[in-house]
């Protein structure tokens, strides 16, 4: 599998801005990168194995070693899988988070600017990690989240933060609460909007 790195970047500036630019031309200086190929081949697996999307079988096809980099560059070329399963929402979502939490990095960075399906369950089973969202998600972000802190610079779908009990989500767009936060930090836009789990007045 090679891909034409450059030129799939070429196609995303058109929907990104100058600073999603500049972050796309350092993610795609390399040609070719054997992780990145090996992000997709598990992906590949996961939406022709997996009927419905399941979290813990999701973690079986994730590859041994990769950057928060390749993660990245990954997250720009999954509109190219938007059209082949009826659950690519879930399955994208679920595996990009597990390849959050599995991975070595502390910080990582999603784009979903191109996508017109966007992935739902971003930073689910957060505990420790910094996640940077560029661009819209579906449902449930910062779902079953223990720790971590989530910066969300898009608009969000239903349910945000369900079953978190720890860590921070920052939101600057508009968003849905969960009525199921059980503990942790949500703001909006600077502002503090549940404490410990709890509404701020």
């Amino acid at each position: 599998l090679t891909l034409d790195w450059r030129l799939k970047a070429g196609d995303l500036f058109d929907s990104l801005g100058n600073e999603d630019e500049q972050e796309i031309e350092k993610c795609f200086e390399v040609e070719k990168n054997l992780a990145l190929e090996q992000i997709m081949k598990g992906f590949e697996d996961v939406i022709k194995n997996l009927p419905y999307p399941k979290y813990d079988e999701t973690l079986e096809y994730l590859p041994d070693e990769y950057s928060a980099k390749d993660v990245e560059i990954f997250s720009l070329v999954l509109d190219k899988y938007q059209d082949i399963r009826l659950f690519f929402q879930s399955h994208a979502g679920h595996y990009l988070s597990g390849l959050i939490n599995k991975g070595s990095d502390d910080e990582f960075t999603i784009h979903t600017k191109h996508l017109e399906k966007l992935p739902n369950s971003i930073g689910l089973c957060n505990n420790e990690k910094k996640i940077i969202v560029r661009g819209n998600v579906d449902q449930y972000l910062g779902s079953d989240m223990s720790g971590g802190i989530i910066i969300m610079n898009g608009d969000t779908g239903d349910c945000v933060g369900p079953e978190m009990t720890g860590g921070e989500i920052h939101l600057n767009g508009d968003y849905h609460l969960s009525d199921k936060i059980r503990g942790g930090n949500v703001y909006h836009k600077g502002r503090l909007i549940v404490k410990d789990g709890r509404l701020v007045e």
